[in-house]
């Protein structure tokens, strides 16, 4: 330890005389509140205080309440997501101004998304027939392909096909033969 020559012992708070002091008895029994003060510091922006109400009817707190916080409360919301949108098309808008494929299929995507929240039924109706479009499109067709069960009538109209081109000179010979002794 230091030696400390001006050391006079533990510190005391000075007492002073203080003509306006009095021990309150009773600290319950309070004046009417008139009035509310609510001080916050903070370093966020965006704190929204209303509607202080102090009471001791829990009821009419309560009513009170329901009466006033619902209609601001929808209202807050609606301002903050309206804000949120406004702050997405100003950054859409500069990556616009930049210009370049990728910024410009950012832009886009990020305005197809924000009318497909907008109108969620339309979009999803849209998307579904893309969806049978894409699938019908890039499926594979049956023109060209034979079936695996071939048809009775296709088979024996083959044969007379087959009998027909394998004996051409000799049938044309015969029918004629017999349209000569037609005609005798």
């Amino acid at each position: 330890m230091i030696d400390n020559p001006d050391y006079k012992g533990e510190w005391k708070a000075r007492q002073i005389e203080n003509p306006n002091y009095f021990v309150d008895e009773k600290p319950h029994n309070m004046a009417r509140i008139g009035a509310l003060a609510v001080e916050i510091w903070t370093t966020n922006g965006g704190i929204r205080m209303d509607n202080f109400l102090v009471d001791t009817d829990v009821n009419a707190v309560l009513a009170f309440g329901k009466a006033t916080w619902e209609a601001k409360s929808i209202l807050e919301a609606q301002s903050d997501k309206n804000a949120k949108k406004e702050k997405a098309r100003k950054a859409r808008e500069a990556k616009r101004a930049e210009g370049g494929v990728v910024n410009m299929a950012q832009v886009y995507w990020g305005e197809a998304m924000e009318v497909a929240g907008d109108n969620p039924i339309p979009a999803a109706i849209t998307l579904v027939v893309l969806l049978f479009t894409a699938v019908f499109v890039f499926s594979p067709s049956s023109k060209g392909k034979k079936p695996a069960v071939p048809d009775v009538a296709e088979e024996e109209k083959d044969e007379d096909e087959d009998k027909s081109e394998g004996n051409d000179g000799a049938a044309a010979q015969e029918e004629e033969e017999e349209e000569e002794e037609e005609k005798e």
